[in-house]
């Protein structure tokens, strides 16, 4: 199923724009999600939501490509992102099959966000209760600032809620504290994550769920 929202900011050009309310999603015709991109003229740029499959293994590994060397490069030493990147930017195929990995198309079928939620933590078997776990999150940098980041994210608390789950940790990079902090994470601590090549710090993150 294609979920689609329009999120718009601005009363003066809400009031002349099919008289949409401000900041109340509403579901479109057409399946695609709409948001302000140019508050001056008004450019609309559409996106829609959609449950992952296997098939999607070479967008997602060119949409982390695309995505992580860039934003990641503000935070961490150059040797540390040489020696852990190689194992981020290709797509999990266990997460694109899981039914609980999402990405975000444009209107011309260009995966430009990713990520989901496992009941594992990542890289493990373990399941903690009815905690779930963020997994691989990314936005094209063409589209940051657009809402993708925050429709996929709606995407997994609303599925992981609906099956029980009550917390979400994730395991931020340190570029993406401020993005999960206006999702309403809260920071637990500073930590390393164990990778084949370097311990890549991080930060664990952690929101409770909304009730469904």
């Amino acid at each position: 199923m294609v979920t689609a929202h329009r999120s718009l900011a601005g009363r003066a050009e809400l009031n002349r724009i099919d008289r949409v309310e401000s900041f109340r999603p509403r579901y479109l015709n057409d399946g695609f999600h709409t948001t302000l991109a140019d508050r001056k003229n008004l450019t609309l740029v559409r996106f829609a939501i959609r449950t992952s499959t296997t098939d999607d293994a070479a967008a997602v590994s060119g949409l982390l490509h695309a995505s992580y060397p860039l934003l990641m490069k503000p935070a961490y030493p150059p040797d540390v992102l040489a020696a852990a990147l190689p194992s981020m930017i290709s797509a999990n195929l266990d997460l694109l099959a899981s039914g609980t990995y999402f990405v975000a198309l444009s209107v011309t079928g260009e995966v430009v966000g990713c990520g989901g939620w496992t009941r594992q933590v990542p890289g493990t078997d373990v399941i903690e209760g009815n905690t779930g776990h963020i997994r691989h999150f990314a936005t094209h940098p063409d589209w940051i600032g657009q809402g993708v980041g925050r429709a996929l994210y709606t995407a997994c608390e609303a599925q992981a809620a609906a099956t029980g789950m009550v917390h979400f940790d994730c395991f931020a990079s340190l570029n993406a504290e401020g993005f999960y902090a206006t999702l309403g994470f809260e920071r637990i601590e500073q930590i390393d994550i164990a990778m084949p090549h370097v311990d890549f710090p991080g930060i664990l993150m952690r929101r409770e769920l909304k009730k469904t």
